[in-house]
């Protein structure tokens, strides 16, 4: 008998998602009978609207859902990510306080010498602050306590972003630690570094939720797939660079 044709899904959201984890966990649902055909980069809450207005079969969101959104999705949290503050390798800087991050990204820390590294200008890069990406909004909500951002250089995506501190030896960024190039460096905040064991417990300040998102009820190729992800194969796969869920 000739094989099932694959269900296929559709993707939006999350980068991180949708670059470090989706390809890895591949051939696993092809296995099951399934099959991603497009993947969308948008960020998490666009890739949210796609999923509620049927644009997209799974979206992916790195950032904590609100009650009144669970209430409305299919949801399923499917791992944890570390979000990483990037130097430039050629910072020597090494930890910086949750207070003395709040103040960088606010713009009241202007020169590097102000929370004990070498003298030179503090240049905040973000993603656009507008443009509704959960790196964005997790930082405001770990670092900053929800107040918002000072001035900073901003671009489309965390790629983007990393790619300006490994050419700017003044430039600090967020991005998930999945995302990390040759050039940057994460450092410790409040002592603790940004591993998969420090979010597991906790003790990690900056560690995110990772959620896959549909319309509610969930269709039966939507179920499959979370079936799939949050399977001890798929945890297994979500393991190899981030922490997983179960």
């Amino acid at each position: 008998m000739p094989a099932a044709t694959p269900a296929v899904l559709s993707y939006e959201g999350a980068t991180t998602i949708g670059l470090h984890l989706l390809p890895d966990l591949a051939p696993l649902l092809v296995r099951h009978g399934l099959r991603l055909g497009s993947i969308g980069e948008r960020g998490s809450n666009p890739g949210l609207q796609a999923a509620r207005d049927g644009q997209a079969d799974v979206a992916g969101v790195l950032r904590e859902l609100s009650g009144p959104e669970k209430a409305e999705l299919r949801w399923a949290l499917i791992g944890h990510d570390a979000l990483g503050i990037f130097v430039s390798e050629e910072n020597p800087l090494r930890s910086l306080t949750r207070a003395q991050l709040k103040a960088i990204f606010q713009g009241a820390v202007r020169d590097w010498a102000e929370v004990g590294g070498a003298a030179g200008p503090v240049v905040p890069v973000t993603e656009f602050q507008a443009g509704g990406r959960g790196t964005v909004q997790e930082l405001r909500r770990l670092a900053l306590g929800g107040e918002p951002f000072g001035p900073t250089r901003e671009y489309d995506d965390a790629p983007d972003c990393l790619r300006h501190v490994a050419g700017d030896r003044g430039a600090v960024t967020a991005a998930s630690m999945s995302m990390a190039i040759p050039g940057v460096r994460a450092v410790a905040i409040d002592g603790v570094a940004p591993t998969a064991a420090s979010v597991r417990t906790g003790t990690y300040p900056l560690g995110r939720p990772m959620y896959l998102v549909a319309r509610a009820p969930g269709a039966a190729a939507v179920e499959a797939f979370l079936g799939v992800v949050l399977s001890p194969e798929g945890q297994a796969v979500v393991g190899r660079r981030f922490t997983p869920a179960l």
